[in-house]
C-alpha cells in the first residue's frame, strides 16, 4: 500500500450499520498499514456518538475506545491548519484537519463520499470504504497472513476484536502530537 500510515474518518471508527465481514475487511485494510493514526477531533465526534448509546453497551464501548487510544499514535494537527483550507467551508474542521493529515502522508479511510472525492482531487491518498470491492481488490496482505495462513476471520475471533496489535506510530509514542502543526 502506498504511505505507511492509515488514518480513519469517524464513521469508520464508530462502524455503524456494519456487519463482521465488514469489520473483518476493515481490521484487514489498517492492519495492512505500518500504524493506524487518530485524531483528536475524530476521537471527539467518535466519544459524542458513543455517548448517545445507553445501558451496559455504553461502558463496553468506552472501554474498547479506550484500548485503542492507549494502543495508536494520535497525530494533532490544529484546527486553524484545517480552517485556513479552501475546502473547510464545505467539509468542515474535522474533514479539513483529515485533509491536512493525508497532506502529511497518511491514507485517509471513509465512507464520506465528499471527503473522498475532495482528497482524490487534491492528489491526497484516501480510500472510500464504501467501495468495498475495490478494497478488497487491493490484495491486503495483513501481517499475520504472511506468517500464519490465518485468515481475517480466524484473527478476528482469536483476538475478539481487539485492535492491540497497532504500533504507535513516529516519534513521541502514543498520545503524542507528532509536533507537526
Amino acid at each position: 500500500m502506498a504511505g505507511k500510515n492509515v488514518i480513519l474518518d469517524t464513521n469508520l471508527l464508530v462502524l455503524q450499520d456494519y456487519n463482521k465481514n465488514d469489520f473483518s475487511l476493515l481490521s484487514r485494510l489498517v492492519l495492512s498499514y505500518e500504524s493506524l493514526v487518530l485524531n483528536p477531533h475524530v476521537l471527539a465526534e467518535t466519544s459524542n456518538l458513543a455517548g448517545q448509546i445507553t445501558g451496559p453497551a455504553k461502558s463496553k464501548i468506552y472501554g474498547k475506545l479506550g484500548e485503542l487510544i492507549e494502543n495508536c499514535h494520535e497525530a494533532f494537527i490544529e484546527s486553524k491548519r484545517g480552517v485556513r483550507l479552501k475546502e473547510y467551508r464545505d467539509l468542515g474542521v474535522t474533514d479539513a484537519v483529515l485533509l491536512c493529515a493525508s497532506r502529511d502522508e497518511h491514507v485517509i479511510a471513509t465512507v464520506d463520499g465528499r471527503l473522498y472525492g475532495v482528497a482524490l482531487s487534491l492528489g491526497y491518498r484516501a480510500i472510500n470504504f464504501n467501495h468495498r470491492d475495490m478494497v478488497r481488490s487491493l490484495q491486503i496482505n495483513a501481517p499475520w497472513e504472511r506468517f500464519s495462513g490465518e485468515t481475517a476471520d480466524d484473527h478476528q475471533d482469536r483476538t475478539q476484536h481487539s485492535f492491540r496489535r497497532f504500533r504507535p506510530s513516529g516519534r513521541g509514542g502514543p498520545g503524542r502530537g507528532s509536533g507537526r502543526g
